[in-house]
């Protein structure tokens, strides 16, 4: 009897003093993030595996080569204001982790650059990590006559390309089922979360958020950095299926083929331009060198990627390509524009690519 008294007033004086503690919290620290990592703030649509950030939702990014990062959502789910809001020329930016700003603050984001540095648009940001060009294409036919762009701007990355044979299925299978009725939109339901309800409830506690702040920023701090072996083994990871691509000429032609059928649909309705991102090792030598010494493979060009795309983009379609790799590569000799380990454009990158952007656009 003694020991269930006691365990009892153990319990309410836990009770007790993580109220009193989530009282104080919320008083000293009233801004205090939702430390959510990004991932828990999308959900997808597991028939189109089609991915997009829940509507109206906060959280915080945190990696470590930055700042933690505030992360929100419109009411379309969207890191982007409300569109309701824009009432300039309308310039809809497709893209994937590059246009979303990952690892950059809303204010360094490319498409925030572009906007505020022409007077005369309106940026509507459907930029989704981990998009590719079915992606892309279903965005554009799910909002395009929702947003009437007077201008569509694409931004590749190499990565873009990936699994051209599954994109292609999907693309057919979407046509199929008719999935881009106009409307259509409004029907792609979220029937897959990444938080699950103990996580989305535990963090709606400032206590929690505290203690995982903590957390986070420990586990950023005490990375080993010195342990190559580990860091080497992230590299083959993170480039393998680029090397792979750059390797391989008949898929080169195959995705060409397909990313030609998906712009001259688009161009019936839209002006297009389309930029290339180049990866960090074609535009930083030390890195090159890096990919060279883990994939033994030297002879690798690059800019074969670039190549092909413009051949696609400009030469058979007459669309506009701003390819900026040789900018790039000269600013980044000046002020490093990536991430070292992470690869994304960092806010410098994001804030070069969105003014170089803004100069180059013809509407």
């Amino acid at each position: 009897m003694k020991k269930a008294t006691a365990v009892i007033a153990i319990l309410i004086g836990l009770i007790f003093g993580f109220g009193m503690a989530e009282v104080l919290v919320r008083g000293f620290m009233p801004n205090l993030p939702n430390t959510a990592w990004a991932a828990d703030m999308f959900c997808r649509n597991r028939a189109l595996n089609y991915r997009f950030m829940k509507p109206n939702t906060e959280g915080c990014m945190m990696m470590r080569e930055a700042p933690p990062v505030r992360l929100s959502s419109n009411s379309k789910g969207y890191r982007d204001a409300e569109w309701t809001s824009k009432k300039k020329k309308r310039v809809l930016l497709l893209g994937d982790s590059f246009g979303w700003g990952w690892g950059c603050v809303k204010d360094s984001m490319i498409a925030t650059i572009l906007e505020a540095s022409r007077d005369d648009i309106s940026v509507y940001n459907l930029c989704i990590p981990g998009d590719d060009l079915f992606r892309m294409y279903s965005r554009y036919r799910f909002h395009v006559d929702e947003i009437k762009p007077d201008h569509v701007i694409i931004l590749n990355y190499i990565n873009d390309f990936y699994s051209n044979h599954l994109q292609q299925r999907q693309l057919d299978s979407a046509l199929t089922a008719d999935l881009f009725a106009p409307g259509s939109a409004a029907s792609v339901s979220c029937d897959q979360y990444y938080t699950s309800g103990l996580k989305s409830m535990l963090n709606k506690s400032y206590v929690f958020r505290l203690a995982n702040t903590f957390r986070l920023s420990a586990n950023v701090l005490s990375e080993d950095k010195s342990d190559q072996a580990a860091m080497d083994s992230l590299t083959r990871i993170g480039y393998k299926e680029e090397i792979r691509i750059q390797k391989n000429p008949l898929w080169l032609d195959s995705i060409g083929k397909f990313y030609s059928r998906l712009l001259s649909d688009m161009a019936q309705k839209s002006k297009i331009t389309v930029l290339y991102i180049p990866p960090i090792y074609q535009v930083d030598a030390d890195k090159r060198a890096e990919i060279d010494r883990l994939f033994q493979s030297p002879d690798i060009d690059p800019g074969i990627v670039n190549q092909n795309i413009r051949r696609i983009v400009s030469d058979i379609l007459g669309i506009d390509f701003i390819d900026p790799t040789d900018t790039i590569i000269s600013e980044n000799r000046k002020n490093p524009l990536y991430f070292r380990v992470d690869s994304h454009l960092n806010a410098k990158g994001q804030v070069f690519l969105g003014q170089l952007l803004a100069g180059r656009v013809r509407l």
